[in-house]
């Protein structure tokens, strides 16, 4: 990875896809945990001689990189998005100047034909993205927590975020809600600098038509030489690790259009 000129305030996005070559063993939570266990610079906070600084909800999980990263996963579970956005679905077309479907189609096609599809669509933007606003606020508390506890004021936050279980939560979610979450002056999580995200419930072309699995690193401000350092082992370090080919592509919300192998996920907002 190289450094582009830093403006404060402006989030950078780096975009990669991975291509495993082997199968991968394992969910991607334990993966990315052995992985990060892996290097003799990084530390797990769950380690005997952290045992002072107590409490899962109290401190982060890692220290990366000689102390230069402090890291905080969250994983997103396969829970209440797609309920959240059938039950919000259902309850707009049940309005009287809803049309009638029979049959299957594409949810899509019946909100756009609406006069408020905007405001729809933005608000299912909301409702699926709620998962990772409020674990974003919590790592920025627990990475704050480490700070303070362990006096790393020169260490930086890092929010890895992955999400293999979860379909309704796509890449383009993601890159959007963390770009809305870290630029808003009302709530810009303060202790987050930077925020690696990687998805495995779906793919995204890359230019020579083959297909990967989406990541991305998104950060604030300049990058020091340690944290460049960091970064360039984390991405790929992790395609290494899975035996994968990286690839890095434009800075495009396009380029991150999700691709189903197995069929897109499935929502029932005519159900009664």
């Amino acid at each position: 990875m190289t450094k582009p000129d830093a403006d404060e305030g402006k989030l950078y996005l780096r975009v990669f896809a991975y291509r495993p070559t082997a199968p991968m063993a394992g969910d991607l939570e334990g993966r990315m945990k052995g992985f990060l266990s892996s290097s003799p610079i990084n530390e797990n906070l769950d380690d005997p001689q952290f045992g002072a600084v107590t409490g899962s909800n109290f401190k982060a999980d890692y220290l990366l990189s000689s102390r230069a990263i402090i890291a905080e996963l969250k994983a997103l579970q396969l829970g209440t998005a797609k309920q959240r956005v059938e039950d919000r679905l259902r309850g707009r077309f049940a309005r009287r100047d809803a049309p009638m479907v029979f049959g299957t189609m594409n949810v899509s096609s019946v909100i756009d034909a609406l006069d408020d599809s905007e405001e729809i669509y933005a608000l299912l933007n909301a409702l699926n993205s709620r998962a990772l606003r409020e674990r974003l606020k919590h790592a920025n508390k627990q990475i704050g927590n480490i700070r303070t506890a362990l006096s790393l004021h020169a260490s930086s936050g890092m929010v890895i975020v992955l999400n293999d279980k979860e379909p309704m939560t796509t890449v383009q979610n993601l890159a959007s809600t963390i770009h809305l979450a870290l630029t808003e002056p009302e709530d810009r999580h303060p202790n987050v600098k930077f925020v690696w995200a990687i998805v495995e419930t779906h793919s995204i072309n890359t230019p020579d038509g083959s297909l990967g699995f989406p990541m991305f690193v998104a950060w604030r401000g300049q990058i020091t030489t340690d944290e460049q350092l960091a970064l360039s082992w984390l991405v790929g370090g992790w395609a290494t690790a899975n035996a994968a080919d990286l690839c890095e592509l434009p800075n495009d919300l396009e380029v991150m259009t999700p691709v189903y192998p197995h069929g897109a996920p499935v929502i029932s907002p005519f159900r009664p």
